[in-house]
């Protein structure tokens, strides 16, 4: 059942993926039918949209166009674990990945089988280019990545979603306060997964580092559950003693 499941989801992720792109291809064909464009800036535009296709791998995103925003899902059914066992050990899992219950704990309703927390992890992009998070030939510091996580828990079931995705980079160190206490303030650089995309409609400069910030960011969030499904599959062998 859960290989079926996992296939299930596989397959409809891939189908988001694709609308995905197509959103992207909408908005070029919005920009060409645009009079508010020269002929030479649509040209130049298509030209580098193709080129950029053609070079990079466009970002697996998994978008929701219902509620206009990127949402991974995924559903695990766990043989022999009960919807008791697996309320306990996703806050178990969460306290241990992500630290003190009390503050990343938004909501919990045990009868109705529902948690929302709130995640945080670092998506480690080194290949930034220029315009994007500093200038050409600069490295960019690990972002960190920030996010909302339900999980809905029914029998033996849990269904996942991660949601509201947000970056944040270190910018420039400044003094603030007064003259007699100068305080050292860090800038922080705060950017919506939903406010870079559409891809296309960001500075050109910026494509290759956007993509990579998706592309890697999809990578952690399969980390992020795999370590979770691994952790709540061991629970009768955590027992066994």
């Amino acid at each position: 059942m859960k290989n079926v499941l996992i296939l299930l989801m596989v397959f409809f992720t891939h189908l988001t993926i694709a609308q995905t792109l197509e959103l992207e291809n909408e908005h070029l064909q919005k920009v060409l039918a645009s009079k508010d464009w020269s002929e030479k800036k649509k040209k130049n535009l298509s030209q580098r949209w193709g080129n950029f296709l053609q070079e990079y791998t466009y970002s697996e995103l998994p978008y929701n166009e219902l509620v206009g925003d990127v949402q991974y899902v995924r559903v695990d059914t766990f043989d022999g674990v009960s919807k008791k066992q697996i309320f306990s050990r996703v806050k178990e899992w969460a306290a241990i990945n992500y630290g003190s219950i009390d503050t990343l704990l938004v909501y919990e309703d045990y009868e109705v089988g529902r948690m929302i927390f709130k995640g945080t992890g670092e998506v480690r992009i080194n290949d930034i280019s220029y315009g994007f998070w500093g200038s050409s030939g600069n490295r960019a510091k690990p972002l960190k990545c920030n996010y909302t996580i339900t999980y809905m828990v029914k029998d033996n079931k849990l269904k996942t979603k991660y949601t509201d995705f947000n970056y944040q980079r270190e910018g420039a160190l400044f003094m603030a306060g007064t003259e007699l206490n100068p305080i050292p303030v860090r800038d922080i650089d705060t950017y919506t997964m939903r406010s870079l995309c559409p891809i296309l409609l960001q500075d050109k400069y910026t494509w290759a580092s956007i993509t990579t910030v998706f592309g890697r960011t999809t990578k952690e969030m399969e980390r992020v559950q795999k370590s979770l499904d691994y952790y709540i599959s061991t629970t009768a062998k955590e027992m066994d003693f």
